[in-house]
């Protein structure tokens, strides 16, 4: 009989969070827990084979995937083997260590799987009976010589030193492409599980290449301003870390978006924030270069001279593509306040949809800004009956062209943002546009281009004809 019809109904040989309570009764699991291991299982059945988990420190991912899967990975298919990497060795030996010492628990939950007499050291260990086995290595490591049917990398980089150290990075990706990567089996699973330190680092170079991949992010404070695990960590708690570690550390390692250390080419503190009247919302503080900015928020004013809305679209949708963005804004004198943004991978349908929801919100945006390239026109030819407004662009020059062409704008504090309090999609958006041009997607920075580009030129025709009109009176 095979050995999976072997396996019984225990709930700990069915269910990763079983099987660690099953060996650890006092753990308990969060609900973000049982997310990662949902998709564990999911890999172990064979339904996702690229998986990337981000998540800050100190919030239980190594308990789950590096010392419970593996042995329960095993313990259902002990003819596989596994190759688990981390960022030195010795992490590396401690993980195999904490997953053998499952197998040699007296509640382990696979009494038919145990380890092989002949081979069971810290680097690597095989299971008696069966073809399967584990190899723990350290990132630059020797796995050459063994195959893989699951790589879990956890962890790959240690230190903000290693993270902003391109040798380093470049010698990460080198061994992984070149070595590691070349150790997986056909049809075999690759789960990387981390904390993100630097936009370029493994993670960001992995969700960038070729491959298709799952991702689970879990940042430490979510867009709806909800702790990830207010039992553990509250509120006050990662309000208190992000004080100490700086906006930097914060950004990277608790909320999985790293920016560039020095910045794009808009820097953060040149935004303004507005709360609707009668509101007494706090300064939205950020640290620049060691310099902290604290600036007071403006109340929304009651009308605008005008409203319009700013889109950069894209049909494709894949998990690794571009993002439709559409962005809503009033404009009153020298401000120009953003009041709406959709983000979406979503395919012409779902654009068609998103667009007509937006004109639908904002009735009195008169002017639709659409990038006459690339899937534009298609979408321009298809609503023009429906919608009035629709003002075709043609990009000129570069995109970081373009975006310097607006800086002057945000510079002189004319764009105004929601506070974070008002909309949490806010700090995503500000960690995309003043990355650019080195974050992973430019999808809002492009749209955020065309809007202040369209509203400061307007600005520029109405002043020119003030002073027009004024000496012709003088005249």
């Amino acid at each position: 009989m095979p050995y999976e019809q072997q396996i019984g109904d225990e709930p700990e040989q069915r269910s990763l969070i079983d099987f660690v309570r099953s060996v650890f009764p006092r753990y308990s699991a969060s609900w973000h827990h049982t997310m990662i291991a949902e998709h564990l299982e999911r890999i172990e059945r064979g339904e996702l084979t690229r998986l990337i988990i981000t998540m800050p420190p100190r919030h239980g991912k190594s308990e789950l995937a590096s010392a419970n899967f593996p042995a329960w990975y095993l313990g259902r298919n002990p003819d596989k083997r596994i190759i688990a990497c981390s960022n030195t060795a010795r992490l590396a030996n401690r993980f195999s260590r904490l997953a053998r010492n499952k197998m040699r628990h007296y509640r382990w939950a696979f009494p038919k799987v145990r380890l092989a007499d002949d081979q069971a050291n810290i680097e690597s260990w095989d299971l008696q009976g069966f073809r399967g086995g584990y190899i723990a290595a350290g990132i630059g490591g020797q796995v050459t010589g063994f195959g893989a049917d699951l790589i879990l990398v956890d962890d790959p980089v240690k230190s903000a030193d290693q993270a902003d150290s391109e040798t380093y990075r470049e010698n990460t990706w080198e061994w992984y492409t070149e070595t590691l990567r070349t150790r997986l089996e056909p049809g075999g699973a690759i789960v990387v599980i981390g904390t993100r330190w630097h936009e370029d680092d493994l993670i960001g170079r992995l969700l960038t290449g070729g491959e298709d991949w799952t991702v689970l992010h879990l940042p430490a404070i979510a867009d709806d301003g909800a702790a990830l695990w207010p039992a553990r960590w509250p509120l006050a708690e990662l309000d208190a870390i992000r004080r100490s570690v700086g906006s930097r550390a914060w950004t990277a390692q608790y909320q999985g978006r790293p920016v560039p250390a020095t910045g794009g080419i808009l820097k953060r503190h040149w935004f303004r924030f507005w709360q609707y009247a009668g509101q007494s919302l706090p300064p939205v503080e950020c640290t620049v270069d060691g310099r902290t900015y604290a600036h007071p928020v403006m109340d929304l004013p009651g009308f605008f001279d005008h409203q319009l809305q700013s889109w950069d679209l894209s049909f494709k949708e894949t998990k690794a593509g571009s993002y439709v963005v559409g962005l809503t804004a009033g404009v009153l004198g020298a401000q120009c306040y953003l009041l709406d943004r959709y983000r979406e991978r979503t395919d012409f349908p779902g654009t068609v949809a998103a667009f007509l929801a937006m004109t639908q919100r904002w009735p009195d945006a008169a002017v639709k800004l659409v990038e006459d390239k690339a899937n534009g026109p298609a979408l321009m030819d298809t609503l023009r009956a429906k919608v009035p407004g629709i003002v075709a662009v043609s990009p000129d020059g570069t995109k970081e062209a373009r975006m310097h062409a607006a800086s002057p704008f945000v510079e002189g504090g004319g764009l105004v943002l929601p506070h974070p309090r008002i909309a949490p999609w806010v700090t995503e958006f500000l960690d995309e546009v003043t990355a650019f041009p080195l974050a992973a997607h430019d999808d809002q920075a492009d749209a955020l281009s065309q809007m202040v580009r369209r509203v400061a030129a307007s600005q520029r025709s109405g002043m020119t004809q003030a002073l027009a009109s004024w000496f012709s009176e003088l005249e």
